[in-house]
């Protein structure tokens, strides 16, 4: 296993570590060895879930994200996305975020709702990091999840 994937399985056991003593509602996969951890539950058969991400070390930013990718429905994906969007204000209104990036990938069937904060790569700040991480997949989830499950299944 290479050195960066060493560091993130490091890192990501450490926030699965901390969702479990704070958000232990979440059930939790194995650590990642990339820059993504997928924090279940997921829709539609996991077309639709949130993620916690961090890009190190050129970037030093972490992310949650909504994804949408149904790989077998590129429409039903894009309605998906372009119903959420119709509630754009609401949703961030809720999250208490008016930074999210709204990304529909028009070539592709894979669209995301992001918000992303700055993130240092030493070691020292990663508690702070695991707090901010938690607390926005939370936020992400309860506001989030009404709506997924509104969505239609088919077209």
């Amino acid at each position: 296993m290479s050195l960066r994937a060493q560091e993130y399985q490091k890192f990501w056991r450490g926030f699965i570590t901390y969702m479990k003593k704070h958000y232990p509602k979440y059930s939790q996969r194995s650590p990642s060895k990339n820059d993504r951890q997928i924090v279940p539950p997921d829709w539609f058969g996991g077309y639709i879930r949130i993620a916690a991400g961090i890009s190190r070390p050129k970037e030093n930013r972490m992310q949650v994200d909504v994804t949408l990718n149904n790989s077998k429905s590129r429409e039903l994906t894009k309605e998906w996305y372009r119903r959420l969007l119709a509630e754009r204000e609401q949703i961030e209104k809720e999250l208490g975020l008016r930074k999210l990036d709204w990304k529909e990938r028009k070539d592709d069937p894979e669209s995301h709702i992001v918000v992303y904060a700055y993130a240092p790569p030493e070691e020292k700040y990663w508690d702070e990091q695991f707090a901010w991480l938690a607390e926005t997949i939370d936020k992400f989830h309860k506001v989030f999840e009404p709506r997924i499950k509104a969505l239609p299944a088919a077209l």
